[in-house]
């Protein structure tokens, strides 16, 4: 009984096998011709629809004694090849401190790295009270003209000090 079954097995298997290696008719994905008329692009043209900033907390509190307001979130610059992060209330712009980089330097601006931005907003020059602060991912394209999404590319917090 044992070995009517095992010698069933195998020649199903034998017969699966045949079926395996059939040759595909038709169109298959898989091709190494060299006259596949498919041809696989990446665009890389910069889209300012894909400009995205968010901050992860949209309330900052500080106390007196901080001269620092600490805010970070996610960001994405598409393919443009300069960006900055800058913090505006009224359309004046904050002085900030990127805290992605390895230096202190006193640039105003932040940058996307990785996904993630990380910055400062100097609490030291502002009045104590409640303040509206918007962050504006602002991209350059190659001919160094600002573009900006203030759908998705811009994002608020308050601040209170």
């Amino acid at each position: 009984m044992k070995s009517s079954a095992f010698r069933l097995m195998a020649v199903l298997g034998m017969l699966l096998m045949g079926v395996a290696c059939t040759p595909i008719n038709g169109n298959s994905l898989l091709t190494n011709q060299k006259d596949d008329p498919s041809t696989y692009e990446v665009n890389k043209t910069p889209k300012s629809e894909e400009l995205y900033l968010k901050v992860y907390n949209p309330t900052v509190n500080t106390t007196a004694a901080m001269s620092k307001a600490e805010v970070s979130g996610e960001c994405y610059v598409s393919t443009y090849p300069k960006h900055e992060i800058v913090a505006l209330e009224n359309g004046s712009q904050l002085e900030i401190l990127d805290l992605n980089t390895a230096t202190d330097v006193n640039s105003n601006v932040a940058t996307c790295k990785n996904g993630k931005f990380n910055l400062a907003i100097k609490t030291s020059n502002l009045a104590a009270g409640v303040h509206s602060v918007r962050f504006v991912l602002q991209a350059y394209d190659a001919d160094n003209v600002v573009v900006t999404n203030d759908v998705q590319g811009a994002s608020a917090i308050t601040l209170t000090k």
